[in-house]
């Protein structure tokens, strides 16, 4: 009897922990389907981060205010391998902008592979008959992208893939009326778009700036005697003479009336005439130099390397990836401690030395 009852109670510890196995597989593939279909985490592996969007794109791509789609027509089985290797980095970049899309249901990204030839009816339905393009579409508005205009070549060969500001720039194009428009001062020795000078050119930031969904202008005060109303921003970059006091009396009321936004870069031991300005700001630029004594905070060749930064916007990606500032011949700018007491003026103290 006791040999029987022995039996029963095996069977019966043998079906209850049968029971709770199941019950566990049934809950962990239900916990591993709830983080599939909730949490999504993405890890760039390729050499260089090749398809590791910037923080620029992947905001603009947060905020789109209508679904896009791509259409591809590059295809995989081309027999030249330049056209294959072009149908893997416009299909990897194209992913993340696809995966960064899904957090924006008003503006979802589709990508869309067609060949042209083998799919002529679908091609036919959306007008499109030229291989080896990438379109971009939305809300009727379209823009097609070239393979030529991917790719950066060096001696007649590509050098370099640059798929994400090309296609961050159609994607402005076709759901943005107006490109944000930034404005560079002149007439007092600025640098200049055009200047191709290694010291004071910044012909590179003027192609970075437009293949990042801007609109770069010159704007010369005495001339204009205003700032234009489309101006996003009025960027100020190592002026040489002195801001006159009636340019500034402008750049005051485009502050102050008009909600602006100015960007100024002033050289150490150089009059710049912004001295009220920047007073009615709570700020101070003393005309000093800032040098570095710890050697971990200089550059070998004499720059300061620039570590500490304050939590902010501006500075989250550098401090989230560890990247420092350099900066050469640099001049010191504070908060004022005796600025005007004004609860809706903030001061933020973004970078700093050692």
């Amino acid at each position: 009897m006791k040999h029987f009852e022995t039996f029963e109670s095996n069977r019966w510890i043998w079906r209850i922990n049968l029971v709770l196995q199941v019950i566990l597989v049934i809950a962990l593939f239900g916990i591993v389907n709830y983080i599939g279909m909730n949490v999504y985490v993405r890890y760039d592996l390729t050499r260089n981060r090749a398809f590791s969007l910037s923080p620029e794109t992947i905001a603009y791509i947060r905020e789109l205010p209508a679904p896009v789609s791509f259409i591809v027509t590059i295809t995989p089985d081309a027999e030249d391998e330049n056209l294959r290797q072009a149908y893997r980095d416009v299909r990897g970049i194209l992913r993340e902008f696809e995966y960064i899309s899904r957090e924006n249901p008003a503006g979802h990204i589709r990508v869309e592979m067609l060949n042209v030839y083998a799919q002529r009816v679908r091609a036919e339905s959306l007008g499109i008959d030229q291989p080896n393009v990438v379109v971009v579409e939305s809300g009727g508005r379209r823009r097609t992208v070239f393979l030529d205009e991917l790719y950066r070549t060096r001696n007649l060969a590509r050098s370099q893939f640059q798929g994400e500001k090309v296609f961050a720039s159609a994607l402005l194009d076709v759901t943005s009326r107006e490109r944000p428009v930034l404005y560079f001062l002149q007439g007092h020795g600025e640098m200049r778009l055009s200047d191709v000078d290694p010291l004071r050119g910044i012909s590179q930031l003027d192609a970075s700036l437009k293949g990042r969904i801007y609109e770069t202008r010159e704007l010369d005060l005495a001339s204009t005697r205003r700032i234009p109303e489309d101006a996003s921003m009025v960027i100020i970059l190592s002026p040489q003479t002195p801001i006159l006091p009636a340019e500034q009396e402008i750049l005051r009321e485009y502050l102050s009336a008009g909600n602006g936004r100015l960007l100024v870069a002033i050289d150490p031991g150089r009059e710049h005439g912004l001295d009220d300005l920047f007073y009615d700001w709570g700020i101070l630029a003393d005309d000093v130099v800032a040098i570095e004594t710890d050697p971990n905070y200089r550059d070998p060749g004499g720059d300061l390397r620039v570590r500490r930064m304050a939590p902010h916007p501006i500075t989250q990606v550098l401090i989230d990836n560890q990247i420092p500032v350099l900066m050469g011949f640099a001049r010191s700018v504070r908060a004022d401690p005796g600025r005007p007491l004004d609860d809706a003026l903030e001061v933020t103290e973004l970078l700093a030395t050692s």
